[in-house]
């Protein structure tokens, strides 16, 4: 091994927290619930957007994300499409990139010695 790096500051975990936050916001204006205040309703959101991300990284195409008896017997419905989550979560994949060209950067240099 040359060189390694890490960004312990960052994992798959901050991406699902991304999406959860989003489709929170969603359902706050959409249906007038707020999975903020409910525990249980928000872990279930975010294991949805867990699989939602895993789904994505396969599929560029929409995909659903539906709840049923999410919160007030509501069941819930959204959807997006990878270039959206992409979007969203633009700052934590240049943390990534960062990572990467360092590691790449510092390889290089041990390799040159």
């Amino acid at each position: 091994m040359l060189a390694s790096t890490a960004d312990n500051q960052l994992g798959g975990r901050d991406i699902d927290v991304i999406l959860t936050e989003h489709f929170c916001n969603e359902f706050k204006t959409r249906y007038n619930i707020d999975a903020h205040t409910n525990p249980r309703a928000y872990l279930r959101l975010l294991a949805e957007a867990e699989k939602l991300k895993k789904q994505m990284s396969a599929n560029s195409t929409t995909l659903p994300l539906n709840i049923e008896c999410f919160m007030d017997e509501k069941d819930v419905h959204a959807e997006m499409k990878r270039n959206d989550m992409e979007a969203l979560c633009a700052h934590l994949f240049d943390r990534v990139e960062k990572t990467l060209k360092q590691c790449l950067s510092d390889s290089s240099k041990f390799a040159n010695s």
